[in-house]
C-alpha cells in the first residue's frame, strides 16, 4: 500500500496543499523552517492518529484556525482507500473511512502500516523502558487487531485502577473487579508480546548485519513481569490475578499499579552484552534502525502489504555507507519519505523530489 494523494487543511504551517505521490523514493528538501517534518507528521497521524514527535493534536492546528483536517487516497493491492483525520479546538476528533464516519480509534486504525525513524531512534537502546514499550505496542497493534483490543482495554481498566488506588474511599470489591479485567486483558498482551519478540528475531539479526557490515550477534529479550510459556492460557490469567491481589497493598501505598504489562521492558544485546551498557553510539543508532526495520519486514509478512516509511533526521546521523545500506533496504521494501537539508542526497537519482513552496507562511 501506498500514499496516492495527500491534502493538508490548517494543519501546522499549511493553511492549504495539496500533493501527488508516486511509490518510489520520495526525498523532501528544503531549508529549515519549511516544512518537511510537519508534512512527514502529517503522513503519520493519517496511518497512526498520532504524532511521530509525541506532540499533541492540538498543537497541531494552524494558528489561526479553528481546526484541521488531513485526507489521503491510499493505493494498493485492493481497492483505493480515502483516509481522512480532523481535530479541534474543542478536542472534537473526526475518522472518516472511504467518507463513512469512524466511532473509534479502534475502527479506523491499522489498514495503513507505517514506520518513522528519526534521530530520537537511539533512545530505543539508550532509554528507559517506556520508549521501548511505545515502539512494542505500535508494532503489536499494526502486527494482531487483538493486540490493540487487549492494549486498549488493559490502559482502560489500568486508568481506573490506578485513580481507585488513590482514593480516600477504596473499595476492595471495586478493585477486585478491575483486577480481574486487568488479568484478562494483560495476560493476552504477554502472550502476545512472547510471539511478536519471536518475529522480530527472524529478522534483526540479518538487518543488523546487513546495515553494519559486520559479523556481531544480537538479539532481543523480553524482560516480562510473567513468563507466561509455562502455563496455560486459562492458568495465566489467575496467575496474573493471584498477582494483582498480593500486590494490593503495596499499590495503595505507591497510589499506583506497580505490576502489569506496563512496567515491562526488552533487552538488546550485542554480543551478550546489555547494548544499553556497553554498545557505542554508532552501534546504538544501527540497532535502532535495524529494530524499525525488523517490525517492517514482520509486518510485510504477516499482511503481504509493505509499509510506509518516514525518515526525518536519522540521515544526518549515519556515515555514507550506512545511509546507502539503511536507503537500499528499504526503498524497495515500500514507499519511502525521506525528509533531508538541501543537498544530503543529491546524488540519488532514483527518487522523486518533492518541493515545498513558500506561499504558504
Amino acid at each position: 500500500m501506498f500514499l496516492k494523494f495527500l491534502k493538508l487543511l490548517n494543519f501546522r504551517n499549511f493553511k492549504e496543499i495539496s500533493f501527488d505521490f508516486s511509490d518510489s523514493l520520495i526525498v523532501v528538501e528544503g531549508r529549515n523552517g519549511i516544512g518537511k517534518t510537519n508534512l512527514l507528521e502529517s503522513i503519520y497521524l493519517l496511518c497512526t492518529g498520532k504524532s511521530q514527535r509525541k506532540s499533541s493534536r492540538l498543537e497541531m492546528i494552524h494558528f489561526d484556525a479553528h481546526n484541521f483536517f488531513v485526507e489521503g487516497e491510499f493505493a494498493g493491492n485492493n481497492s483505493p482507500l480515502n483516509v481522512g483525520i480532523g481535530y479541534s479546538r474543542d478536542k472534537k476528533i473526526s475518522l472518516l473511512l472511504n467518507g463513512i464516519i469512524q466511532k473509534s480509534l479502534f475502527e479506523w486504525f491499522g489498514a495503513r502500516s507505517i514506520i518513522s525513524f528519526s534521530s530520537e531512534d537511539i533512545l530505543l537502546i539508550t532509554g528507559g523502558p517506556e520508549n521501548r514499550r511505545k515502539f512494542f505496542d505500535l508494532f503489536g497493534s499494526f502486527y494482531d487487531i487483538a493486540y490493540l483490543r487487549n492494549l486498549i482495554g488493559y490502559r482502560f481498566y489500568l486508568q481506573r485502577r490506578n485513580v481507585l488506588l488513590r482514593s480516600n474511599n477504596f473499595d476492595k470489591i471495586q478493585c477486585e473487579v478491575y483486577d480481574e479485567k486487568l488479568a484478562e486483558f494483560g495476560s493476552e498482551l504477554v502472550l502476545l508480546r512472547f510471539s511478536l519478540i519471536d518475529q522480530l528475531n527472524r529478522f534483526f539479526l540479518t538487518v543488523y548485519r546487513e546495515i553494519a557490515d559486520n559479523s556481531d550477534q544480537v538479539k532481543i529479550e523480553y524482560d516480562s513481569v510473567l513468563d507466561v510459556r509455562k502455563y496455560s492460557k486459562d492458568t495465566c490469567k489467575n496467575v496474573f490475578y493471584d498477582k494483582l491481589a498480593k500486590v494490593r497493598k503495596k499499590d495503595i501505598d505507591a497510589g499506583f499499579s506497580t505490576f502489569g504489562p506496563h512496567r515491562e521492558d526488552l533487552k538488546i544485546f550485542l554480543n551478550e552484552k546489555n547494548s544499553r551498557k556497553f554498545a557505542s553510539q554508532g552501534q546504538c543508532r544501527t540497532l535502532s534502525l535495524s529494530m524499525k526495520l525488523s517490525s517492517s519486514f514482520s509486518l510485510e509478512e504477516q499482511h503481504n502489504n509493505r509499509s510506509i516509511f518516514i525518515i526525518d533526521d536519522t540521515v544526518s546521523e549515519l556515515d555514507t555507507y550506512r545511509l546507502d545500506s539503511f536507503i537500499s533496504l528499504v526503498k524497495n521494501r515500500g514507499q519511502v519519505f525521506i525528509g533531508t537539508p538541501l543537498g544530503r542526497l543529491s546524488n540519488k537519482e532514483d527518487c522523486c523530489r518533492v518541493d515545498i513552496p513558500e506561499y504558504f507562511h
